[in-house]
């Protein structure tokens, strides 16, 4: 075996081994001992590709030699001390080496029953814990849990999705689990094999290489470091016993502590004085990572004077100037941009802007712009492989090389944030904290060959100052915003404001929490065109995520529907179905999600996404922790997210006390009344018909809020909430009672139900107070705050176009406020006011209001918060459902047929004219049965559509002046909810609200009926309803009121023919 071969072989398993070894025997002199004689004994002996488990195999077969030690001053925290030595070692090899059950029986030979029993004492010992199982025998236990987990076991098929309890249960065993697991790492974080330890390793075999173990194992170099270490032990042994051990001061030459002060001085100043540094480097994300020489010119003691240059096969392509005062110049190729937002591949170079820019910057922010810019790049590559380094679990050192006058340190570890993984050498010099090189190892005709990634070339102080020259090239441009210190070219006009987003209808996702390694969030616009000052107004499918961290991002971006099409298997992941494209060459993840619901239907758009820097599970959980942007999210991640218009100090601290007031008991209800009035068109004729919403039910000027939302600990698991008319006629009604959804809609005469799950998927519950301050947010105009006796008034000027959305504004509506001329009149302006109780920092009010220059006040929209309370338990009767109307239809928005078929039923018999009356039958369309009458959607299509699907019999004829009428008679229940909630007439693709209606008299069948004429300017109608039917006749308004008149007492009753 090669050195570089047994090298690779104890960076890979070493400190693992180790681990193990002191699960076994928590004494750390006997487990690296232990562990030197299995790695000198295996790598002699076991093949290759099953060396891993040859050491633990061996291992194993140790543990009873551990016994004599007893557990006199154990390295382990006391609640693993509980756990048998064995039992941790079958701990170890599931939670920390992720080994399933037929593998860890193969190494230890023990019986797959008994794995499991040991491993659910193990859990059960190891963490302070209740219960083992679930309530009784018909629920899972811990033993068949475990036993799944290591696969070791299938589900039960009697009992395919887990119950209530059993998710319970399965909960508790899995913080249980993770527990034990963090608490295992914790105890083992500082387990790494020693330098000696390496050295007796490489010295046997070098020494001894193709000899028999037994001889190797008599060699002084082998024995002698091994004896060193059982001295040591038998010491401890029999030394007296007192107190804890003391820590020992870590040397100068841990690769740990290397790394680390090499990251510290990463940003510091080389010499006292004016510096240069030259770097040669690959970027393997730019141009298949032709290397680039990058020059930094430092003017030290810390100030911000500084000049970068990067070169290109000896052309210049990126560089920035700081004067150390006021002036910043920066420049790129756009392909060639160090911007750590050039990252995707969804036109981010368009993002970036072209000519040569110009800021005024004061001396902090070069200070940013410069650190910013030595931390990225093919020239931050140092510093990225620094980074990895530390956080490396395998990171070592293999002994110092004299260079010149240079004696650098030589550390190696393995780079898993690439596919496929990379061992990496790096070279520093620990004297002066610097780094020199950073190689990667490849293995060429079975010998290691390093290939340079990154080295400095010039390292040097200057006589003379920081060049101060811009160079040759157009004029630059002045721009007035950095929006981010890592990208000058970043054109602030594809930025959006996060807090834009808070106040529309439809989300937007961001991360739960930061992820690791990630220190920025920016959600970007694909056409700057659609969103402007007062946030985003008509927002684009082009949406874009964006998450950037050193050395890794994640980009996810709306596709249409249309476009999403069939991708490929889909793995389940947290709320999102995703699919997951590996990466190759490239190292770029992608894929692309939806929301998963319990039907595999999704009301929003699917997304794609792009991504690199990361293994396969931190992109899923990534994934994972996807939710939509909320004010509570907005805060969280706020010094995270870009924002082009940030807010002033005073305004974000009153603001964030407002939500914080806002926060929930913990299990609590939150129970709040308001009223919302809006602007409404005055002296709009009523209709008297009764096949129509009357016009002050359709557009209410006033509605008023019930809101009761239960929470399970701070979040909304379920939510009840109706909207009444001041007569108290409900208007809308929308409940999750946490398994199923129902949304009542008087406009439509409705209800919406299904799974739970699918609401969530599009509707989010919100507080109304919480819907008012995300409202005032969306806007991104400057907001000024009054201070009265009564509160805290906050007040700014909106444009029309944002004002009349009907998503914002607070609780959202069904139709826009009546503007008049208002939207047009462009003398005028529109200013939002949120008011606030000034002592508590709840809303108490939300007002869009025009103002006049002469001072005449419109108000838009207002709402009032009535009352608000938190109680300890919803109200008993909150989801039975009983206020519903009875003319509602239900649409089960899961069901194949979405409208209960068994209520329409075809006519029995039908009202035709007899043959002699002079009218031509053009066209019959009999009813369909029952049994095949399906309506996808519920009602919400038109009426030439609903008359072929609602057991109706539709008849056409031709007067004999040539006219056309067509008679549709169907069941009076159904067609006369269609008539009232369908209220447009259709002709031709031009659809308008009837005008009017009249009422008139009329004999049908021997009796003296009401009918009604409706009537539009391009279209008329008469209605009248016989015993079970409703006629309705569509034809020329001059027919419908003369001739037709007369005919319809000649109608006579037959039976519908098929």
């Amino acid at each position: 075996m090669t050195n570089e071969q047994w090298h690779a072989a104890v960076a890979r398993w070493g400190d693992s081994v180790l681990g193990l070894a002191l699960l076994l025997t928590p004494h750390h002199p006997v487990a690296e001992a232990t562990t030197v004689k299995l790695f000198v004994t295996m790598l002699a002996t076991a093949p290759a590709g099953e060396l891993e488990d040859a050491l633990y195999t061996a291992l194993w077969q140790q543990r009873r030699r551990f016994r004599w030690l007893g557990r006199r001053r154990s390295a382990l925290p006391r609640e693993l001390n509980r756990i048998a030595a064995p039992d941790r070692f079958l701990l170890g090899l599931w939670l920390l080496r992720g080994l399933d059950g037929t593998r860890i029986a193969t190494i230890t030979g023990l019986p797959p029953d008994q794995i499991v029993a040991r491993l659910t004492q193990a859990l059960q010992r190891g963490v302070p814990y209740t219960d083992a199982a679930a309530d009784d025998d018909n629920h899972l236990a811990l033993p068949v849990w475990i036993a799944q987990q290591l696969g070791l076991a299938r589900p039960d098929p009697e009992h395919p999705r887990p119950c209530l309890p059993c998710q319970a249960a399965q909960a508790r065993w899995q913080s249980v689990r993770d527990d034990l697991r963090q608490r295992m790492r914790a105890a083992l974080r500082q387990a790494h094999l020693s330098l000696a330890s390496s050295d007796a390793i490489e010295d046997s075999l070098s020494t001894r290489q193709g000899a028999a173990q037994r001889e190797g194992w008599r060699q002084p170099r082998i024995w002698v470091p091994a004896a060193i270490t059982l001295g040591g032990v038998l010491l401890l042994l029999f030394m007296p016993w007192g107190g804890s051990d003391r820590a020992q001061t870590p040397a100068p030459t841990q690769p740990r502590v290397v790394v680390q002060a090499a990251l510290d001085a990463w940003l510091g100043q080389p010499f006292a004085g004016p510096s240069h540094q030259r770097v040669w480097a690959r970027d393997p994300h730019l141009h298949n990572g032709t290397p680039v020489v990058t020059d930094v010119w430092l003017a030290g003691q810390n100030e911000p004077r500084h000049r970068v240059e990067v070169h290109r096969d000896g052309e210049l392509v990126e560089w920035q100037v700081a004067d150390g005062r006021g002036r910043f110049d920066y420049g790129a190729m756009r392909a060639d941009s160090s911007c750590r937002w050039n990252i995707d591949r969804q036109g981010s170079e368009e993002r970036l802007q072209r000519a040569p820019l110009k800021f005024s910057l004061d001396p902090d922010q070069q200070r940013a712009v410069r650190d910013a810019r030595l931390t990225q790049g093919a020239y931050g590559t140092g510093y990225l492989m620094l980074q990895r380094a530390l956080a490396a679990d395998d990171l070592r050192s293999f002994g110092a090389r004299s260079e010149g006058n240079t004696r650098m340190l030589l550390l190696r570890f393995t780079d898993k944030q690439t596919q496929p993984e990379r061992q990496i050498v790096l070279r520093i010099d620990p004297q002066r904290q610097q780094l020199y090189a950073v190689q990667e190892v490849h293995a060429v005709a079975a010998q290691a060959e390093r290939v340079d990634l990154w080295r400095l070339e010039v390292n040097e102080p200057l006589t003379g100052d920081v060049p101060p020259a811009i160079p040759p090239g157009p004029p630059p441009i002045e721009s007035q915003q950095l929006a981010d210190p890592a990208c000058p070219a970043l054109d602030t006009a594809f930025l959006i404001s996060p807090r834009s987003l808070l106040g529309i209808a439809r989300p937007s996702y961001v991360p739960e929490a930061l992820p690791p390694g990630i220190d920025k969030i920016a959600l970007l616009s694909g056409d700057p065109r659609n969103h402007g000052g007062s946030g985003l107004r008509e927002l684009d499918r082009r949406l874009i995520l964006q998450l950037v961290g050193p050395g890794r991002w994640f980009s996810l971006s709306d596709i249409g529907g249309a476009e999403y099409g069939d991708r490929g298997d889909e793995l389940n992941v947290g709320p999102w179905r995703a699919t997951l494209n590996e990466p190759t060459t490239d190292e770029l993840w992608s894929g692309t999600l939806r929301l998963a619901t319990d039907e595999g239907r999704s009301f929003a758009p699917p997304f794609e996404y792009w991504a690199r820097g990361w293994t396969k599970d931190e992109l899923l959980a990534l994934i994972n922790t996807l939710k939509p942007l909320d004010p509570a999210r907005w805060i969280d991640l706020d010094d995270a997210l870009l924002e082009p218009a940030s807010l002033p100090r005073a305004t974000y601290d009153t603001i964030t006390r407002a939500l914080a007031a806002l926060q929930p008991e913990p299990g609590h209800t939150i129970q709040s009344t308001s009223t919302t009035t809006v602007r409404v068109e005055p002296n709009v004729p009523q209709l008297p018909d009764p096949y129509h919403i009357p016009h002050r039910q359709r557009f209410p000027k006033t509605l008023i809020r019930h809101q009761w939302l239960v929470y399970e600990g701070t979040h909304i698991s379920r939510y009840h909430e109706r909207r009444l008319l001041p007569d108290n006629t409900l208007y809308e009604l929308l409940q999750d009672d946490g398994t199923r959804f129902h949304w009542y809609n008087s406009i439509i005469g409705q209800t919406y139900t299904g799974s739970a799950r699918l609401l969530r998927a599009y509707m989010r519950a919100e507080q109304t107070e919480v819907a008012l301050i995300s409202a005032f947010l969306a806007s991104t105009q400057p907001i000024k705050i009054t201070e009265s006796d009564a509160g805290l008034l906050l007040e700014q000027e909106v444009d029309a176009s944002f004002v009349a959305d009907d998503n914002r504004g607070g609780p959202p509506l069904t139709h826009t406020p009546w503007h008049g001329q208002l939207w047009s009149d462009s003398t005028g302006m529109f200013v939002q006011q949120l008011e606030l109780d000034r002592h508590t920092y709840r809303p108490r009010s939300f007002a869009t209001i025009h103002w006049q220059p002469d001072g005449i006040k419109a108000v838009i929209r207002e709402t009032t918060i009535n009352a608000w309370q938190s109680v300890a338990t919803p109200p008993a009767d909150l989801f039975a459902l009983t206020s519903l109307p009875d003319d509602q239809f239900t649409v089960d928005v899961g069901a194949e047929s979405n409208v209960p078929m068994a209520s329409i039923t075809p006519p029995r018999r039908i009202l035709m004219w007899p043959d002699n009356l002079g009218l031509e039958i053009v066209e019959q369309t009999p009813p369909p049965s029952a049994q095949n009458t399906t309506l996808p959607g519920g009602f919400n299509s038109d009426w030439a559509v609903l008359q072929n699907v609602l057991g109706t019999y539709t008849t056409t004829y031709l007067t004999s002046e040539r006219a056309e009428v067509r008679l549709t008679q169907g069941p009076s229940e159904v067609l006369r909810h269609v008539l009232r909630y369908q209220y447009f007439a259709e002709d031709e693709g031009q659809i308008a609200p009837w005008s009017s209606s009249q009422r008139i008299a009329v004999t049908i069948a021997g009796q003296e009926r009401d009918a009604w004429l409706l009537q539009n300017d391009a279209n008329a109608v008469l209605v009248v309803e016989v015993d079970d039917l409703v006629l309705h006749f569509k034809g020329p308004q001059t027919y419908l009121t003369g001739p037709l008149l007369e005919q319809l007492p000649q109608l006579q009753w037959t039976m519908p023919t098929p």
